[in-house]
């Protein structure tokens, strides 16, 4: 049957902003907006890679 829909996104969010990346806003780390059913990451362009990370993760816990 697979993970409820919540529950999969707030483990993609927990998950996620394990990864120390994305953007400062004030003394904040943003790395992530959810809304829904809607993921966004953030990151920097030269950091191509932590992006691909988190494209990683997510199919991992999506896969579960």
């Amino acid at each position: 049957m697979g993970l409820p829909p919540l529950y999969l996104l707030q483990t993609v969010i927990q998950s996620i902003k394990m990864v120390p990346s994305g953007i400062k806003t004030g003394k904040e780390q943003l790395n992530v907006l959810a809304y829904a059913d809607y993921i966004v990451l953030i990151g920097k362009k030269k950091n191509e890679i932590e992006i691909r990370q988190h494209f990683v993760e997510i199919d991992k816990i999506a896969r579960k």
